[in-house]
């Protein structure tokens, strides 16, 4: 299993490149794509690899010699023989996500799995390579110095050991020689949180009652719908979770709150220039009019208008953030 995000593209096509036409392993990748764009994917590494990549479609029986990509805007997800490709919440503010892979597969096939975390910003991606730790399997991660950017990689060094660290090119040996003699591990972790984790992202339901049982109420609220959200008891990063399925790591959840955020100041600006607009109105019809208590009047619109302009100033101000 391969999971990358911004420049792990690249990283997967050197994988892809030296793996064997026979090898005794199916593949799976995720990478952060566009909800929006088209499913170009298959095509992309059908030109890099002997390997038949496959258009994924749900419930598709899973194949040695063949590679699974995902589908801008779906899940993909491991079962026991067949792949399950679900339009479930979003987890870290992505779907695709690589947590939901990762995790299904080790829930399905614990020590036969192995995962490979590969360039990317932030940390989607890290609470599943935990969670193929639970289960048994072999973690790997992209040398950080080969990665265009490291952040994911570092992410999960820096809350776990994995058992291997190198450059693409290198990491092909240990797939190969772990698809046909996988390790037994004796790493039996978390099971019931990874069980529930993993039904979760495949069926829908109202999870409260599972959650406050397994749980931690947290006092922050879902950036993606607005409801609780629960701390998940989880050994390598902070993790959280809604009940309706949306999933977080500390990171994803600080950028989710702060988009929520800005979506609230743009709608406080909002409703201030909607007010003062119907006030500036009301002094034109007093001035017409002669209609008393223009003074007061005006002077709530001066006010309005002075709020709205220090709120277009904050949020000017964020802009400054993002400029590199």
């Amino acid at each position: 299993m391969l999971g990358g995000s911004s420049g792990g593209l690249e990283a997967v096509r050197s994988v892809l490149y030296q793996l064997p036409a026979d090898l005794p392993a199916a593949v799976f990748i995720v990478i952060h794509t566009s909800a929006k764009g088209p499913y170009l994917l298959p095509d992309v590494l059908q030109r890099h690899t002997k390997l038949q990549v496959v258009v994924v479609e749900d419930n598709l029986p899973i194949e040695y010699g063949k590679v699974y990509a995902a589908r801008p805007d779906l899940h993909l997800l491991v079962e026991r023989s067949r792949i399950r490709v679900v339009f479930g919440p979003k987890e870290n503010r992505h779907r695709p996500a690589i947590d939901p892979l990762f995790r299904s597969a080790a829930w399905a096939h614990g020590p036969h799995v192995v995962a490979v975390l590969m360039s990317g910003v932030l940390d989607d991606g890290v609470a599943g390579l935990w969670d193929v730790h639970c289960c048994g399997g072999i973690t790997m991660v992209q040398d950080p110095a080969s990665a265009r950017f490291p952040e994911m990689i570092q992410n999960a060094l820096a809350v776990m050991q994995v058992d291997h660290i190198a450059a693409p090119e290198a990491l092909v040996k240990h797939l190969v020689r772990f698809s046909t003699t996988p390790p037994a591990k004796p790493t039996r972790l978390e099971q019931e949180r990874v069980g529930i984790e993993n039904v979760m992202s495949i069926e829908a339901g109202d999870s409260a009652g599972v959650l406050s049982k397994l749980a931690e109420l947290s006092p922050y609220p879902c950036p993606s719908c607005g409801g609780p959200l629960w701390k998940l008891p989880h050994g390598a990063v902070e993790h959280y979770r809604c009940r309706v399925g949306h999933a977080y790591s500390r990171a994803s959840l600080f950028d989710g709150c702060w988009e929520a955020s800005e979506r609230t100041l743009y709608s406080a600006l909002q409703m201030l220039e909607e007010n003062a607009q119907i006030g500036r109105r009301m002094l034109e019809a007093q001035a017409e009019g002669a209609q008393p208590n223009g003074n007061s009047l005006r002077e709530q619109v001066d006010r309005l208008e002075k709020e709205a302009d220090t709120l277009r100033s904050l949020l000017a101000d964020r802009v400054e953030l993002y400029k590199f």
